[in-house]
């Protein structure tokens, strides 16, 4: 799927069921749209500092103006996320 970057920010809360993210505004980001995230995280299958992208499908639930930033709460509804990146086993 090929697409464009419409935000960058960083995670605040992530849970098994959503992301919130903030940072600067977006020009395009409204509430009900369809995203792919992508989010960096520690890869427990290497050594050292490695990191591997994490895509999750979901849409934006609420976009929140908190001074000159935005919060955007998305609702994940499919991704490649391990449970185990919570703290619980599947």
């Amino acid at each position: 799927m090929s697409g464009r970057i419409i935000f960058r920010g960083r995670t605040v809360d992530v849970s098994p069921c959503g992301i919130k993210v903030i940072g600067p505004p977006p020009a395009s980001v409204t509430e009900g749209l369809d995203v792919w995230l992508e989010l960096k995280v520690a890869d427990p299958r290497t050594k050292g500092v490695r990191n591997r992208v994490v895509k999750m499908r979901g849409y934006i639930r609420r976009v929140t103006d908190i001074g000159d930033w935005k919060s955007v709460i998305v609702v994940i509804l499919e991704s490649d996320f391990s449970s185990g990146l919570f703290g619980h086993r599947s």
